[in-house]
């Protein structure tokens, strides 16, 4: 089962589910002179008649280049031919006609993770995820599955880890969702191929453990974690998984597992970052400024670590030293409302009156946007 799941292609056979079903995004209406023409290719498509269906849309597409619709169909088409190239360049051209369509956005990033082009995959499958992929749950769980597959690529863990949780808190479980877990659990840079033959029955039961704590299911997660320390008590990246799993129910113990992720495995960035973040939350701002600062070393561009080390800087009275934190967060990310909160407070400590109200100005024009609904997007 684990060696088969490394060799699969990776989610394919939801996709093709979900493309057989019939359940297609609404896009554009077609004008009236060839709406008879267009449901004769839908009900060619449908039937499986791929040859016929395709010779239509090819038709449909050239006299009325201005609908999306038929490079939909001719899309899905490609893309269950395996002709990715052809399905990128359809679903391309679907979003330059209708630019908040998340099923093509989706499909788009797919056909371009097939194509190895996964620079252009990755914010193609986030967009579409952001705009939605209405009611077509296997898309929008295959679009998920490979937007973490190509976070962990990149290092962005802590980005998968959350999208995969999105899954499992909705029960969602496939032998794919497992394994992106256990490669962004034990931080590895992986895509499903790249896992080592040797190293795969671990990245399945870490995977498991992860799935479990992204399922909210704590007891069960963090016994299996122990168990996983128990069977890989030098493996890298298990005290944090176990730690994690602790967090809310046992912080001492938590705590204790986090330390020693730190000591054995001090390039951990998350490791780290998660101790300077209770650290903080519990009062003992001090204690986690250290770790705080190992994290912003190891990743300077990160503005969650340089707000982190602002904030615990902060918390131990070391405003002076907080504000160029701060500062440099802020420029990372200056969308961020919380890095300005924590920026506004450490000018006032430092007698920068105004600059803390315009900065308190500034996150409250954020705050106002973030809670204000947004536009119903159709699909």
């Amino acid at each position: 089962m684990t060696h088969r799941v490394f060799r699969s292609s990776l989610g394919s056979a939801c996709i093709v589910a979900f493309l057989l079903a019939g359940d297609y995004p609404a896009v554009a209406q077609s004008p009236a002179d060839h709406e008879s023409h267009l449901r004769i290719a839908e009900q060619q498509f449908q039937q499986g008649k791929l040859d016929d269906a395709a010779k239509s849309l090819r038709a449909l597409a050239d006299a009325h280049p201005e609908d999306p619709q038929p490079h939909w169909y001719l899309g899905v088409i490609a893309y269950q031919q395996s002709r990715h190239l052809e399905a990128r360049d359809h679903f391309r051209a679907l979003v330059e006609r209708q630019e908040e369509a998340g099923a093509g956005w989706a499909m788009l990033g797919l056909s371009e993770f097939r194509l190895k082009e996964f620079d252009e995959a990755l914010p193609h499958l986030e967009l579409g995820r952001f705009l939605g992929i209405a009611s077509n749950d296997a898309l929008a769980e295959t679009a998920a599955l490979h937007q973490a597959f190509l976070c962990n690529r990149i290092g962005r863990f802590d980005v998968a880890l959350g999208v995969l949780s999105e899954l499992a808190v909705q029960g969602r479980k496939s032998a794919g969702i497992v394994a992106a877990f256990g490669i962004a659990a034990l931080n590895k840079p992986w895509l499903l191929e790249d896992v080592p033959h040797d190293q795969q029955p671990l990245i399945m039961e870490a995977g498991e453990a992860a799935w479990l704590l992204g399922a909210r299911r704590q007891q069960e997660a963090s016994h299996l974690a122990e168990t996983l320390l128990r069977k890989y008590p030098t493996q890298p990246g298990l005290h944090f998984i176990f730690g994690t799993t602790l967090v809310r129910a046992d912080w001492d113990r938590a705590e204790a597992e986090l330390r020693i992720e730190v000591q054995t495995n001090p390039s951990h960035y998350y490791a780290h970052l998660t101790l300077a973040s209770e650290l903080t939350d519990r009062g003992r701002a001090a204690d986690a400024v250290p770790f705080a600062n190992h994290a912003a070393s190891l990743r300077p561009d990160s503005h969650i670590a340089l707000g982190l080390l602002g904030k615990a800087l902060l918390g131990a009275q070391r405003a002076e030293e907080a504000v160029p934190q701060l500062e440099e967060a802020v420029k990372l990310a200056p969308q961020n409302a919380n890095v300005r909160y924590s920026l506004a407070l450490a000018y006032a400590r430092v007698g920068r009156k105004e600059d803390s109200a315009r900065q308190r100005e500034i996150f409250a024009q954020l705050q106002q946007a973030q809670t204000a609904p947004s536009p119903r997007v159709k699909q």
